[in-house]
């Protein structure tokens, strides 16, 4: 998107600026709702009881993650709730990989969240080559504004790059 403001030229990465207007409602709707989706039925896993002790022993990061676990009989362990992200739950595919690696996601399971809403958002953004109306183009502007976000991309990529109209002048050698 090329943009004119003053007097400067600003053009803008509508993917990168579209993602990361995307990664900060999705941000701010899992910091204010609960992340986590009750299930139906609850899932019941097997355990050994080093599986299980170690499981009960980690319970709050499997809490920040988005799974509510509870001992269920003697050796067997129910899951009551998942992480919902964006309007998806996570069944047993990724908590068995949380259980898999249990001992190193002490401290990242906040970091897996962020990694997901990055994920969503990158699928959900508009891409580089999709033809915008000007109304689309309008709104998307005026969302960059409203978020106050930083200006890349959730992944780091620049959003938007400004051209004062010296700089213009000077790559044209008019100065």
């Amino acid at each position: 998107i090329l943009a004119e403001l003053g007097d400067a030229l600003i053009m803008i990465d509508q993917h990168a600026a579209h993602e990361r207007i995307l990664y900060e409602r999705y941000e701010r709707q899992a910091a204010s709702a609960s992340i986590m989706q009750p299930l139906l039925a609850p899932l019941i896993l097997p355990m050994s009881p080093t599986e299980r002790a170690q499981l009960m022993d980690n319970r709050d990061v499997l809490l920040d993650a988005g799974y509510d676990v509870e001992p269920f009989g003697e050796r067997d362990v129910q899951v009551r709730a998942v992480p919902y992200v964006l309007g998806q739950a996570q069944l047993k595919p990724v908590f068995m990989e949380f259980l898999n690696r249990l001992g190193a996601l002490r401290g990242a399971a906040r970091e897996r969240r962020r990694s997901e809403l990055v994920i969503a958002a990158c699928k959900h953004a508009v891409k580089a080559g999709d033809a915008l109306t000007i109304d689309e183009i309008n709104g998307l502007i005026a969302a960059m504004r409203e978020t106050g976000a930083p200006p890349n991309c959730p992944h780091g990529r620049p959003v938007l790059k400004v051209f004062r109209k010296s700089e213009v002048e000077s790559m044209f050698r008019r100065i």
